[in-house]
Parts: C-alpha cells; structure tokens; sequence
C-alpha cells in the first residue's frame, strides 16, 4: 500500500480546513496589462453576473490562499453587474472601491486576481506583472500569448 496517500489526503484536509484551496485549473479568469495596470478579465462561455474583482497577495511559503491574506485592491457592485473587466487600482463603472490600490503592484511577487460571482463562486488565478509583459496573459495557470489566450479561451 502506498504510505504516501493517506499523507497526502491528511495534507488537503488541513488545506482545506485552513484557507482556499485553489480553483479548478480552468477558472474563468484570465489577467493581462492593459498600459500599465494589470487588467483582471472574466471569459466564462457561460456568465454569471459579476458581484465584484479583487487582488490578493498570499504568503509566497505556502502553497494556498487564507482569509487573512492582505487584499491590495478590491471594487464590488451593489447590484450584481454584466462588467467583466477591471483594471487594477482603477475605477469601475458602477462599482464601489472597497479596498483602493495603496502603490503598485511589485514586479516578482505574486498575485491573485477574484472576481465574486452572483452565484457565490470566487474564481481566481494567479500572476506576476513581471510575467505579462510582452502581451502576455495569465490564463489557466499559464502565461500565454493574446493569440493563444483568445483561442483557449473560445467559446466555439
């Protein structure tokens, strides 16, 4: 029998009890520069209305999000809302600046792009603005081209 299953069943218990364990690999979010501000994009083939987007910067010693995770910048919607684009640290149209953006983000620390659905998910994923330079976009744990992004991300 291999020992290391129940370790590793014991581990993703205690994750999961302690904080988020990261979304499916495939979380409807991608996030690319727009200028200079990183840009959180919501691309579901299938949307729910948006309740709002935020930023986190988890504990780069561990390998999963907890609550108490400083959050760099967030906007929510009263209503729930069809925006599926944020630029980070900018005003959203109809939103409330919960959080506002303090300075900018730091080149080589990681990130965590949300976005609060109506339906009470949190899909988010992970990026460094280091990494999307050049056109490139964070989307399914992978910075890719815009080309490549707008294919992965296709509905057809």
């Amino acid at each position: 029998m291999n020992r290391r299953l129940p370790l590793l069943l014991t581990l993703l218990g205690a994750l999961s009890a302690t904080g988020c364990v990261p979304s499916t690999p495939f979380a409807p979010v991608a996030v690319q520069l727009q200028g200079q501000a990183p840009t959180i994009r919501y691309v579901s083939c299938k949307p729910v209305l948006v309740m709002g987007f935020k930023v986190v910067k988890p504990d780069p010693q561990r390998q999963w999000i907890e609550d108490s995770d400083p959050v760099m910048w967030q906007v929510t919607f009263d209503t729930p809302s069809k925006v599926d684009t944020a630029a980070v640290g900018e005003t959203v149209s109809g939103a409330t600046e919960v959080v506002p953006l303090a300075g900018p983000l730091e080149e080589g620390t990681r990130y965590e792009a949300f976005i609060t659905l109506n339906d009470g998910t949190e899909p988010h994923t992970g990026f460094e603005l280091a990494k999307l330079a050049g056109g490139k976009v964070s989307y399914e744990g992978k910075y890719v081209s815009e080309g490549e992004f707008v294919k992965l991300s296709s509905c057809g």
